[in-house]
C-alpha cells in the first residue's frame, strides 16, 4: 500500500488558502463598494463573506492569533447588516479593515 504524502504548508497555501483568499477579496470589495455608495450590500454578499471568513480561518498557520478577533468583527458586521444600520455596518467594516491590514503586515 502506497503511503500518501502529507501536504506541506506551501502546498496548502497554494492550492487551498490563496484561492479562498481571492474569493474572500471579491466579497470584501463588494462590501466596500456598497458602503462607498452609501448603501448596504446584498444579502448574498454578506452570506458569502461570512461563509468564506469561517473557511479561511480554519487553516492553521496563517495568522491563527488573529482569527478570533477577526471572526468577532465579522459577526458584528453581520449583526449590523441584520439591523439595517448602515452607520454601524460601516464602523464594523472599518474594524475588519484594520484587523486585515494588521494581520497582512505581520505575515507578508
Amino acid at each position: 500500500m502506497k503511503k500518501t504524502k502529507k501536504p506541506e504548508f506551501e502546498d496548502i497555501a497554494a492550492l487551498k488558502y490563496r484561492p479562498l483568499k481571492k474569493q474572500l477579496k471579491t466579497s470584501y470589495v463588494a462590501i466596500r463598494k456598497a458602503i462607498r455608495a452609501n448603501s448596504l450590500p446584498d444579502q448574498t454578499v454578506i452570506n458569502e463573506f461570512m461563509e468564506l471568513s469561517q473557511l479561511i480561518t480554519a487553516y492553521p498557520g496563517f495568522g491563527d492569533e488573529n482569527y478570533q478577533p477577526f471572526l468577532q468583527a465579522c459577526q458584528a458586521l453581520a449583526a449590523a447588516f441584520n439591523k439595517d444600520d448602515l452607520d454601524l455596518f460601516s464602523q464594523c467594516f472599518q474594524e475588519i479593515e484594520g484587523r486585515k491590514k494588521s494581520c497582512h503586515e505581520m505575515y507578508k
